[in-house]
């Protein structure tokens, strides 16, 4: 559904002033909690900063984590990214079809200014116990509670999510893949060695300032969610099992449901499924992971992949 652009990204790269004519309120579709306005079957012509070939449901999200992006159009599975000083005339696009929105403005500003430190040259085996594959994106953070992140402050579904982090050296996007002094507020981004040396251009480790946000950039190879035992943990018992969803483009999970039975989750953001004593969690048994959204991914528990080790992010 084309409605689903209102709500990808819940932070922005940037805070966005532009507003709309309230006499034109009746024109627009609300979304994401008033921060996007949108409508079917026009345009914005020109003032175009980019575009990019994404599904419809994640044009509105692209450009609020696009910098300077403040508007955007939809067609034939590409996302115009825009920007202006102010609201362009909308043109109706012949024959239908197509969407263009803009931002509202309405947007929490907390990803800035976030406090970027060195890790350690590689992550670790603890934290968010990514599982081993093809990943595409090679950077990584530990991440942390720090008030200055907003709703990027870690929380179970974050581990897995690509963020973008900016300390003044150009964007870096970097997987998730551990946390940072939990229930504290002196922890933003700590970065791998090759992360930290690209976001600061080389400087020693000490701490930077950042701006954090959110993307829709999946972390391993391929566009469509996949299902993950834990690393490490039994892949052919049918009393009781640990899984887990990648590669949800910037989807965040909230909970699982397996062969019936409520997942339960641990610090590391992978979920436990407990059968009580009885071996139903076979291979055509259906497994849904529920993001924030209200969206789902569903699988069958064959069809989940063996995690392997800890993938070790260098």
């Amino acid at each position: 559904m084309i409605s689903k652009i209102l709500g990808c990204i819940l932070v922005p790269f940037v805070v966005l002033s532009i507003m709309f004519d309230p006499a034109d309120a009746q024109a627009w579709n609300d979304g994401d909690g008033g921060k996007i306005k949108w409508q079917f079957d026009c345009d914005f012509p020109g003032n175009d900063i980019g575009n990019q070939r994404v599904p419809g449901d994640q044009c509105g999200g692209l450009c609020i984590n696009t910098n300077g992006c403040n508007h955007f159009s939809h067609f034939y599975g590409v996302c115009y990214l825009k920007k202006a000083s102010s609201i362009p005339p909308r043109k109706q696009t012949s024959g239908g079809g197509g969407v263009c929105g803009f931002l509202t403005g309405r947007v929490n500003p907390g990803n800035r200014n976030v406090k970027g430190t060195f890790w350690a040259e590689q992550s670790d085996a603890g934290g968010c116990q990514m599982p081993q594959g093809d990943y595409v994106v090679t950077d990584a953070i530990a991440l942390g509670q720090s008030q200055a992140l907003g709703n990027l402050k870690w929380r179970q579904g974050l581990c897995g999510q690509v963020l973008r982090i900016d300390c003044g050296n150009g964007p870096i996007d970097a997987v998730v893949a551990s946390t940072c002094n939990l229930n504290s507020d002196s922890c933003g981004v700590d970065m791998i060695g090759k992360t930290w040396r690209r976001a600061t251009s080389n400087k020693p480790p000490g701490i930077v300032d950042c701006s954090v946000s959110l993307t829709n950039r999946n972390p391993l190879n391929g566009n469509d969610a996949i299902c993950y035992y834990r690393p490490n943990s039994e892949t052919t018992n049918n009393y009781f099992v640990i899984l887990g969803v990648v590669n949800t483009g910037g989807r965040i999970s909230s909970s699982a449901v397996a062969a019936g039975v409520t997942g339960r989750r641990n610090n590391d953001g992978w979920f436990e499924f407990n059968g009580s004593g009885s071996p139903i969690f076979q291979s055509n048994s259906e497994v849904v992971f529920r993001y924030e959204d209200g969206s789902s991914s569903s699988f069958r528990i064959g069809n989940c992949r063996n995690g392997g080790q800890v993938q070790i992010f260098r």
